[in-house]
């Protein structure tokens, strides 16, 4: 900052050594040497603050960088942490567009406010002070009206650029969305034969955003030659004044020179501060958005829970009852899990599942009633003390595009030798050899080049290596084949000798007949129990039995009963 303040307090000053100059050349005082003098200081003046003017740079550069990855850090530690259901009101492409557009706002910001506003401000103070105590302090007083007149058109053109941007933003990113959407199913487009009809489609959502970016075209114009009008009729007034005054006699031809110049000087500055103060309102359309994410609460950070106790957690749900979109899902919804035990949660689609697994996992709170993990309250201040002793294999697993080993480790303190050991037993070291012949050290974008059960394996495998004190399991079975589906069993059936386990769970093939089950049946009703009471006193259970793929309940897998 101290060295764009010298640079802006000597682009305002050096000019008056080339006045003095003309001034002493004019009455010819001593052979012209001092007039020279000031000419030559004039000259190296110039040279200092084109020097200083580069040398910004030094300052400016990794001052901006460190900015920036400050708050790229923020930003994303901030996404990373909002609750689960604002997180669901955002798409992935919605929060990268918005960080990658607001990031490169905020750069513009920082980079405006540094090179040129606050310097244009200096030189305007300095070069006014001049005018008004060195040359007549009417014109500086003109100039000052100018300059207000001139602020004030600059304000109401930001405000208006400002909100037009803000809606450009948004279609644009709407656009964006769409477009990605459409990358991400590639082969759901091509399948369907649709690629001219969704490009097409994407050609409108653009040319939306096209006529919202042309309306902040149309309105910087607008003001633009407004402005230039209003200045230009400044300058045609200070020159004429000027000139008047030497014809007069009262002013020098170096003071005229000095005027000249300031007004060139002014010119210049002030187009650009009103230009830059449109650019930064302009950013702060595009940051708006990313204000938005950043204002939304989310819970404090808190430390690590203590991992020292490893025993079985116990659940206990009271009343409880969750709301998706206006659309209540479960209510009034009761049960307990003891410490050690298996609960199996069976229903169709759509009856609160996954919601209920959010919950349970502690991934979100439930919007009534309450749930308590070995009699503390879960809430949102604390939700996240839970979850390091919480392992979940989701049916839909999530993967980083990493190697299996790095996705396996993940959140997990393990060695080598214990990774290698989770991934031999669930078979993955089949799968890591293959991608090792097919030179592909990742497993792509969200696991994209596994399949389906390779996925839930390597998901188990983590689970394995944290050994949890709950598991939570959401259909863990349903794509694998019968090889692997025996792997993950044995798997699941070792994890569950240290700690509570909740199934998702179609395959009834893994109840017997003393599983304790809850029922999710429609219209938000429940029914909990040993799978032979749920049986006994529910027609919709024993019809949801009957047309599932289970094997008799009399005969079980030995998994199931231990």
């Amino acid at each position: 900052m101290c060295t764009i303040t010298l640079t802006a307090i000597g682009a305002a000053l050096f000019p008056v050594f080339f006045s003095l100059g003309i001034d002493a050349l004019a009455e010819g005082n001593s052979g012209g040497s001092p007039g020279i003098r000031y000419i030559i200081a004039f000259g190296i003046g110039l040279t200092i603050v084109g020097a200083l003017e580069q040398a910004q740079w030094l300052t400016f550069g990794p001052m901006n960088l460190r900015l920036q990855r400050h708050l790229t850090t923020h930003v994303f530690n901030h996404a990373l942490s909002l609750p689960y259901r604002k997180l669901r009101e955002y798409t992935t492409y919605e929060i990268g567009r918005t960080v990658e557009r607001g990031l490169d706002a905020v750069r513009e910001i920082t980079s405006n406010l540094t090179f040129f506003l606050i310097p244009t401000f200096i030189e305007l103070v300095i070069a006014a002070s001049v005018i008004a105590f060195m040359i007549d302090v009417w014109i500086a007083l003109l100039l000052f009206s100018a300059l207000f007149v001139y602020a004030a058109i600059a304000n109401v053109s930001a405000t208006k650029i400002r909100g037009a941007t803000e809606n450009a933003m948004e279609t644009g990113i709407e656009a964006w969305t769409f477009g990605l959407d459409g990358v991400a199913n590639a082969e759901l487009v091509q399948q369907a034969n649709r690629v001219e009809e969704f490009t097409e489609r994407l050609n409108l959502k653009l040319k939306v955003n096209d006529k919202a970016w042309a309306v902040t075209f149309r309105q910087r114009a607008f003001f633009g030659v407004l402005q230039a009008l209003v200045f230009g009729a400044v300058v045609l007034g200070v020159l004429w004044r000027g000139a008047s005054d030497v014809s007069e006699g009262a002013m020098s031809i170096g003071n005229l020179v000095l005027l000249n110049t300031y007004i060139i000087r002014l010119l210049q500055p002030v187009e650009t501060f009103a230009r830059v103060y449109r650019e930064v309102n302009s950013s702060l359309g595009e940051a708006r958005l990313l204000m938005d994410l950043l204002s939304v609460p989310v819970p404090a950070p808190h430390l690590r829970s203590d991992r020292g106790d490893r025993s079985p957690m116990s659940l206990q749900l009271s009343g409880v009852s969750v709301t998706v979109s206006e659309n209540a899902l479960l209510e009034d919804l009761s049960f307990s899990v003891a410490a050690g035990a298996k609960l199996y949660i069976v229903g169709q689609s759509g009856v609160g599942k996954s919601s209920l697994l959010r919950v349970i996992s502690c991934l979100s709170v439930p919007d009534g009633g309450e749930y308590l993990i070995d009699g503390t309250r879960v809430g949102e201040q604390n939700a996240g003390l839970f979850r390091p002793s919480i392992s979940v294999v989701q049916q839909d697993c999530l993967l980083f595009d990493w190697s299996i080993s790095e996705n396996i480790a993940f959140g997990v303190d393990a060695s080598p030798a214990e990774i290698e050991l989770v991934i031999r037993k669930l078979g993955l070291n089949e799968v890591v050899r293959r991608h090792q012949d097919l030179g592909e050290p990742t497993v792509g974008e969200r696991g994209s080049r596994l399949s389906g059960g390779e996925k839930q394996r390597v998901a188990l495998a983590r689970a394995l290596l944290a050994k949890p004190r709950l598991l939570v399991l959401d259909e863990p079975t349903a794509a694998l084949d019968e090889a692997n589906r025996k792997r993950v069993l044995e798997a699941i059936a070792e994890l569950q000798q240290t700690c509570t386990t909740v199934f998702v769970t179609h395959d009834l093939s893994l109840l017997d007949a003393d599983s304790q089950v809850l029922f999710l049946a429609p219209d938000r009703r429940h029914f909990t129990g040993s799978h032979r009471e749920v049986l006994a006193t529910s027609d919709e259970y024993r019809s949801f039995n009957s047309s599932g793929p289970a094997a008799t309940w009399a005969e079980p897998l030995s998994f199931a009963s231990k």
